[in-house]
């Protein structure tokens, strides 16, 4: 229940945060004259962002952990548990180092004379690759559930028979 709490919280903050991210461009060139001032406004709206994405995350994060962890012997626990820290640690490495870079780039996206500067693609590109990294804690999650799932279905190991009696079938 904790689990599918924190999945379901992490999953609509994470997408109101996008959305608010997303309009923020166009409430700056309603709201501030210069183009100084909009660039402000976008750069703390992206702070604002990337922060409680990373708090949502690791909320999410958590919920994904209890989702299986009852199922886990010790060392599934453990792998669960790594998988989260080492998620919340890349998170917040790619964060400290895409954000001078995206600060840049948003500046000069409201001062660049034509329509599009070339640092928002190099930013995007630097981003979709360090994303690739997040890969990096998801190996310990696979393995984790992987190990999960073995014991559910192994028929003669302590959580299946749980199982089997739990559906009112008859132990062998």
């Amino acid at each position: 229940m904790v689990a599918t709490f924190c999945i379901v919280v992490a999953t609509a903050g994470i997408l109101a945060l996008r959305a608010l991210f997303f309009l923020s461009p166009a409430w700056a060139v309603v709201s501030y004259p210069t183009p100084t001032l909009r660039a402000r406004a976008v750069q703390a709206a992206f702070d604002q962002f990337m922060i409680g994405s990373a708090i949502l995350g690791a909320v999410a994060g958590v919920g994904w952990v209890l989702f299986t962890h009852a199922l886990q012997d010790t060392k599934g626990r453990v792998l669960l548990w790594s998988g989260l820290v080492w998620g919340v640690t890349i998170n917040l490495a790619v964060y400290a180092y895409v954000r001078p870079i995206m600060m840049q780039a948003i500046a000069r996206a409201f001062t660049w004379p034509g329509s599009y500067p070339p640092e928002i693609n190099a930013a995007g590109v630097l981003v979709d690759a360090l994303r690739l990294a997040s890969l990096v804690a998801a190996v310990p999650t696979v393995l984790a559930y992987a190990r999960a799932y073995s014991r559910v279905t192994n028929p003669s190991g302590p959580v299946g028979l749980a199982v089997k009696r739990r559906l009112g079938k008859s132990a062998p």
